[in-house]
């Protein structure tokens, strides 16, 4: 699997980017939701003339504008910092370390965007973080508690099961017992995983159940043993 940006080589590419040139980089959270947000509308360019591709040249000519504008703008506003960016962290920079956890922060939801968080909480695994910085990912996690449940959720539960403080543990186990029901079972699924049981099979299992039993609901609280 290749962890890259669709215009990027392989994770193992050995470019080096300028030290330079990112930490004169200076990119904040409302930044990286604006060019998330310019993402979206080039996405949504797309789905609107490809309805029209075989209708006229006109419309095959929209439809093309728009992938070449998406296309052309993909790697750039796709992780902070775009390419250069990307490489930052791949490589163990410090500036682009800085870039993922501010791409982490923001959480926004664009084309392939989980397929980044995804390979951000694995690369970090193999990382020195400050005190700092896991404590800004702590507060990420948590935060995930409150959202809806995407893939980015079980590569976080893995790295916290790893690096997550006693004081984060203490803030789950509040999650797990708290009257918001969603919120709660969410907590208890990283508690599980904490302690080493295969939830995410577990819930895969049951919603297939749901999808293919006849009046089967599925069962998605497990409790904690």
């Amino acid at each position: 699997m290749k962890a890259s940006l669709p215009a990027l080589e392989s994770v193992e590419r050995s470019s080096r980017i300028s030290h330079d040139n990112l930490s004169a980089m200076t990119i904040s959270i409302h930044q990286v939701r604006e060019n998330a947000e310019k993402l979206r509308v080039l996405n949504a360019r797309i789905n609107e003339t490809v309805k029209l591709r075989s209708v006229s040249r006109e419309g095959w000519e929209a439809w093309n504008v728009a992938c070449k504008a998406f296309h052309e703008q993909l790697a750039a506003l796709s992780f902070p910092g775009g390419e250069s960016g990307w490489q930052a962290f791949l490589s163990k920079q410090n500036d682009g370390i800085e870039l993922a956890l501010v791409f982490l922060e923001a959480d926004e939801t664009t084309f392939r965007s989980g397929y980044h968080m995804q390979i951000v909480w694995d690369r970090l695994k193999r990382l020195v973080l400050s005190p700092d910085q896991s404590a800004r990912l702590e507060e990420v996690a948590i935060a995930y508690l409150h959202k809806r449940v995407r893939r980015e959720f079980w590569h976080m539960a893995k790295y916290m099961r790893l690096y997550a403080s006693a004081s984060f543990w203490q803030r789950v186990v509040a999650c797990a017992a708290g009257s918001e029901l969603a919120t709660a079972r969410k907590a208890r699924w990283l508690l599980l995983v904490r302690d080493g049981f295969p939830v995410r099979r577990w819930i895969e299992r049951e919603l297939t159940r749901q999808k293919y039993g006849t009046d089967y609901v599925a069962r998605l609280d497990f409790g904690h043993p």
